[in-house]
């Protein structure tokens, strides 16, 4: 995951949005030792995690201003077939769904582009720009750019359903749908650093939840907006829609 460097966040309304907060180091800390994480690689991918929490979260709350969720899908769904209709006519798909421009078919409509992208590399010396491959790897690059602009799409299409299907309205809902998603996202984070199964407990005498999961996940939400109780966190992880949670006790 890597963090957006955008200093502002536009979301097609003429409204522009400052970056969230940095998430703490200090919290990034606590937690590496709190849970005796020692592994270099598991504490990079952790400290790359929550440090793009806050944008993640940002995500889905902008998503939410979109005026005209209906026609702001329709309008994604001719992009991705636009996309689809140009990947197709390129040949730059093979049978894995990876985006690939074979260099040992070059069709008659991908040599006249693939000759106009040597203009660009050595518009006096096309042939060389071909035979020592610069050619190719750029007429790739820019076919795996609108395989990328289609994929980013349809990530967009699929919330924009999710949310509409759902019936998510008004600025609480919207922060529900949120909510919900930073907790499905720290479960995550939280099982890959250290490698306990995801379960909550619950504390008879003081009614109160607790465990190391609760323990992980309170300081997290803090840092991103929400300071809830473990109770509500217990709650929320084991109300999860069916579709965003599975076995968690």
């Amino acid at each position: 995951m890597k963090r957006l460097e955008q200093t502002k966040i536009h979301c097609g309304m003429n409204q522009t949005f400052p970056d969230p907060d940095e998430f703490p180091d200090e919290i990034i800390a606590n937690l590496v030792n709190e849970f005796e994480i020692r592994d270099s690689e598991k504490i990079k991918q952790l400290t790359e995690d929550l440090k793009d929490l806050p944008f993640e979260v940002e995500t889905y709350r902008n998503r939410g201003l979109l005026p005209d969720k209906t026609n702001a899908i329709r309008k994604l769904e001719t992009l991705v077939n636009q996309c689809n209709k140009v990947l197709e006519i390129l040949e730059a798909e093979n049978v894995t769904g990876e985006t690939k421009i074979d260099p040992g078919h070059i069709t008659p409509i991908n040599a006249q582009i693939l000759w106009e992208f040597a203009r660009d590399i050595n518009s006096r010396n096309r042939t060389q720009a071909i035979d020592n491959g610069e050619a190719h790897l750029l007429f790739q690059e820019h076919s795996r750019a609108i395989a990328n602009l289609r994929s980013k799409s349809q990530r967009v299409i699929t919330a924009l359903k999710f949310e509409k299907s759902s019936g998510r309205g008004g600025d609480r809902n919207k922060g529900d749908r949120a909510l919900n998603d930073a907790i499905k996202m720290l479960l995550v984070y939280y099982a890959d650093a250290t490698g306990n199964e995801i379960g909550t407990s619950y504390e008879s005498v003081t009614a109160e939840a607790s465990g190391p999961l609760v323990k992980f996940m309170q300081p997290c939400l803090k840092a991103v907006g929400w300071e809830l109780s473990t109770n509500a966190i217990r709650s929320r992880i084991r109300n999860l829609p069916p579709d965003e949670a599975s076995s968690i006790g």
